[in-house]
């Protein structure tokens, strides 16, 4: 049986009826996905795509039925990476002023793994934790001690309010002064 590996055509282009494998290596690839296989094993590999300076270099995925799924896409004329969706729009765009932008909500941890989460201001590593394994929240701390811990000083425009989860007695309010200053609490209120 005559069986063409490649087929070349003027204006179609080259048509390879197996896998493509670049270099020279006998590594073993993933078998579900080898059908384009890049490698150096001696030094670094990967691949390339040059675009017009006010176009776009692009990797679409898709299927028998459709042929955009999905796609990976830079923007030489917005100097943005994009990740989409069937839909075409961008889910999450990465821009040349380090910027992440979600087109829909944000999950973190959606497994409840114990896995931390963290993020840094210009001047503290831990504005943000929270802490996977203990369930807690801090700001301006690296150890949140309770589900909610504020370390500095915090400001509430609107109402604050406290309850208790359970019937046993605890304390609403809980007055630690550490050092030899002073600590209040203050309670006002503006009445005419």
């Amino acid at each position: 049986t005559n069986h063409k590996e490649l087929t070349l055509n003027e204006t179609a282009g080259a048509t390879f009826r197996t896998r493509v494998r670049i270099g020279t290596s006998t590594e073993t690839a993933n078998t579900n996905f080898d059908d384009l296989v890049i490698e150096n094993v001696a030094g670094h590999s990967g691949m390339s795509i040059f675009s017009k300076s006010d176009s776009d270099g692009a990797i679409y995925f898709g299927d028998v039925e459709a042929n955009n799924l999905g796609q990976i896409k830079y923007s030489h004329g917005s100097n943005a990476m994009t990740f989409a969706t069937n839909d075409g729009n961008a889910s999450l765009t990465l821009d040349s002023g380090l910027n992440a932008t979600f087109a829909g909500g944000l999950i973190v941890n959606e497994g409840s793994n114990d896995a931390d989460f963290r993020v840094e201001s210009n001047g503290e590593e831990f504005m943000l934790r929270v802490d996977g394994g203990n369930n807690r929240v801090g700001i301006a701390t690296q150890n949140p001690s309770t589900t909610f811990h504020v370390t500095g000083d915090s400001t509430f425009a609107g109402n604050v309010t406290m309850s208790q989860s359970n019937a046993s007695s605890s304390d609403l309010i809980n007055q630690n002064t550490h050092g030899t200053g002073t600590s209040r609490i203050i309670a006002q209120s503006n009445t005419t």
